[in-house]
């Protein structure tokens, strides 16, 4: 939280973020679970949470990563905790651990810099299929999603 903007951030104890259910999948997909909904297949329910705690042990100052699943219209009155189910994490995962196991989905150089690349190089069938779809959008009366492909 290094920017002037955030700042004001770096004495906070938590911190929510919301996120549809596409990006649950996707975190799912990153912590190594098979499922896009845990432990089934389907769309995470509306109002499901994952929360990440950072728990810091007393006797050594070690920092441990808990991980927890809330479900709604479960009989459950507490969350779940997954962290043993995530692909290289055990009970009581160290954060060390954790953002190890968490490096292959690292952007790198930068996110800015990733974000400006393409994956894959486009061939000619697949940069006329874009400027096609393109020309539909604006046809459609949808011509914001222009400023999205350069």
């Amino acid at each position: 939280m290094g920017t002037p903007l955030c700042k004001w951030m770096n004495k906070m104890r938590y911190f929510a973020y919301s996120a549809h259910d596409s990006t649950i999948i996707a975190i799912f997909a990153a912590l190594g679970l098979n499922k896009t909904n845990y432990d089934e297949d389907g769309y995470p329910k509306y109002s499901t949470c994952l929360t990440f705690e950072l728990w810091r042990e007393k006797n050594t100052g070690q920092f441990d990563v808990k991980v927890l699943l809330w479900r709604p219209n479960i009989n459950e009155t507490s969350p779940k905790e997954i962290t043993t189910d995530i692909e290289g994490c055990q009970s009581n995962s160290t954060l060390e651990q954790f953002v190890e196991r968490s490096k292959n989905y690292q952007m790198l150089p930068s996110p800015k810099d990733y974000c400006s690349q393409l994956l894959q190089p486009l061939n000619n069938a697949a940069r006329m299929l874009i400027q096609w779809k393109l020309k539909m959008l604006i046809l459609m009366g949808i011509p914001s999603i222009v400023a999205i492909v350069v």
